[in-house]
This record gives structure tokens, sequence and C-alpha cells, in this order.
């Protein structure tokens, strides 16, 4: 299904990726007749070079348009836009099978869109080649998401699977190790041997990695940290574990 997203970085990114997927550009006018940034201009002049509809309105009629987003921080443009190919996972598996060192994230269970989208950009920002997430019990991808990863969402590959423990399965079959990062972890995540092709298991904001799921991972580590915090935000501990993972490569 078509989405409106919003924000120039979001909407550059995907003009970037696959401008065909672009249906529509919508400026949002001002009253005061404040012309376009620089950057809202090449947006514009990027969907006219490649024969995209582009439409004006005030602020008012834009948001209503779109169902109502009040509150976001639009930066004066949305686009509509066909969702991003959802991959499978032994697709994305064999289209790399040269590669060494591979690095794949797993979300049991991140319903905050915020997080998830700042999960997503930290991903592309670490080098992690694919975050898979279930079909359920997760949050899906939304303009808030789009707006949150900073189009992030655009340069890496998302996979939906049903059954999480049958994905890490399928890693392991060809030579993934996989890693479930937990405060009750055996090991402190800085004296895991992290190098060669892994993947990452997150879990929840409140209830962390499913049983079964962490049952089946190779070792479940911690982030070393005070006894005066307990957790990490759930995109803050991604962010660390995806970190540890990239210094150990340097």
């Amino acid at each position: 299904m078509s989405l409106w997203i919003y924000g120039i970085n979001s909407v550059s990114a995907v003009l970037d990726n696959r401008p065909r997927d672009v249906k529509e550009l919508l400026f949002v006018k001002s009253r005061d007749e404040k012309k376009d940034s620089d950057r809202l201009s090449l947006l514009r002049q990027r969907a006219q070079k490649n024969g995209i509809r582009i439409s004006e309105q005030f602020e008012e009629e834009a948001l209503e348009r779109i169902k109502n987003r009040t509150g976001v921080n639009h930066q004066r443009i949305f686009a509509f836009i066909n969702p991003v190919k959802v991959p499978s996972l032994n697709d994305v598996i064999n289209e790399g099978k040269e590669k060494k060192d591979r690095v794949f994230l797993v979300l049991d269970g991140i319903t905050d869109i915020h997080n998830l989208g700042a999960i997503i950009r930290t991903a592309v920002g670490f080098n992690v080649e694919a975050i898979i997430v279930p079909k359920d019990r997760n949050a899906s991808i939304t303009a808030d998401v789009y707006k949150t990863s900073s189009g992030a969402v655009e340069y890496i590959k998302i996979c939906e699977e049903v059954n999480l423990v049958r994905s890490i399965g399928i890693l392991k079959e060809n030579n993934f190790w996989i890693y479930g990062f937990e405060a009750e972890g055996t090991q402190d995540i800085n004296k895991a041997d992290l190098k060669g092709n892994v993947c990452c298991v997150i879990g929840g904001e409140d209830s962390g990695i499913r049983r079964l799921l962490k049952d089946n991972c190779d070792m479940v580590l911690r982030i070393p940290m005070s006894s005066k915090a307990h957790s990490l935000n759930a995109s803050v501990s991604a962010g660390v574990v995806m970190y540890e993972v990239q210094r150990q490569r340097l």
C-alpha cells in the first residue's frame, strides 16, 4: 500500500534510490510567501526531471489530505510513494554469498516507531547489511519511521519473517553466529569475539528477547554498565551493540 512520507532527507532518499516509485511531491506553501530553501528547490528540480507530479497546498489543506497528520516536522515537503520492497531472508543471504564479515540484526518485538527508526539509521551508519523483523509484534515501516531514520530505510534490506527461530536457524546454516543481548547475559559484549558473520538479536522495549529465540542464540551477552541503571532504551542498546561489532572489525 502506498504511503505519504515527509521531511527533506526522507524524500531525498527515495528519489536517490527509486524515483519511479515516487508518485507525487506535495510542497507546503507558506502564507508569508516564503521561498523554497535550496534543498527544497533541488527536490522540485529532481521531481521535474523524473516526470513526477508536483502539487502545492497550504499546511492545513496538506495535512487534511494526508489524514490530519498534525504535529509533524514536515519541512514543507511530502511524497506519496510505493513502499520499499521487502526481500526474503534467503534472497538476502544468497545475494551476498561472496561477502565476508557480514552483520545482520534481528529485532524481536520493537513496537515503538521512533526506536525502530533510530535503530535503522544507526544500522546503516555501522554497515549492517540487513534487519530481520517479525511480521507480527513489531512496528511497521511508516512515515514516522522514515523521518526518524532520516530516510535510512532506503539504504538497508529489511526482511519480514513469520518465524524468527526458523530465521536464525537459516542463518546458522549459512555460517552466522547468533548473539542475543540482555542485561542478564553471561558475558560482557567487549569480551566476546564478534568478528566473522554475526547476527545480533535485540529484544523488545518491555519484554526483551522471547524465551525460545533466546534459547536458540549461540550466546547471550550483556552491556556492562553502572548498577544505578538497570537497562537501556532499545535503540540505545542496539547502537552500543552495533558500535562494538564495528569496532572489533577496524
